[in-house]
């Protein structure tokens, strides 16, 4: 979230997280649909799920936060691979079943996958693999007063 007096040449996500988003997750679930929550307030952290089916998504819609970033992906790759070296990743603990997901960020990467597979993590995201599926989430008026950068 931008904190500062926004910067011209920043692309700004100025979508909403309203009823034709929260449908598109709908309309495309696949086997694996994962939607991520980047909280505005507070400490700044994360929320993970998968989702399975169109009650999933509706929970899930009804647990973000206003002014969070929310994003989507259908059937991502999350097998390891040495680029998690050095790129910015999120790993996942298996089941993956529909609900919140345990997890863990590794924003710099990490010196050796065994210390991800060491901590039980043996799913994992790497951060430019999701999508450009992006929106805000509005305040309870429908709203957006949020800026998240692209």
């Amino acid at each position: 979230m931008l904190d500062g007096p926004e910067e011209d040449d920043a692309e700004l996500v100025e979508d909403p997280a309203d009823d034709d988003f929260w449908q598109a997750i709908c309309d495309g679930l696949q086997p694996t649909t994962l939607v991520c929550e980047q909280w505005a307030h507070g400490v700044r952290g994360y929320r993970w799920w998968r989702v399975a089916a169109p009650a999933d998504v509706a929970a899930v819609r009804h647990e973000v936060r206003p002014r969070s970033l929310v994003r989507f992906v259908f059937q991502p790759d999350l097998g390891f691979s040495e680029d998690m070296l050095e790129e910015s990743f999120t790993a996942f603990r298996t089941p993956l079943e529909p609900g919140e997901l345990e997890y863990r960020e590794y924003p710099f990467g990490t010196d050796t996958l065994e210390e991800v597979r060491d901590a039980d993590f043996t799913l994992a995201l790497i951060e430019r693999d999701l999508d450009d599926r992006q929106a805000v989430v509005p305040d309870a008026d429908g709203v957006i007063r949020a800026c998240w950068e692209r």
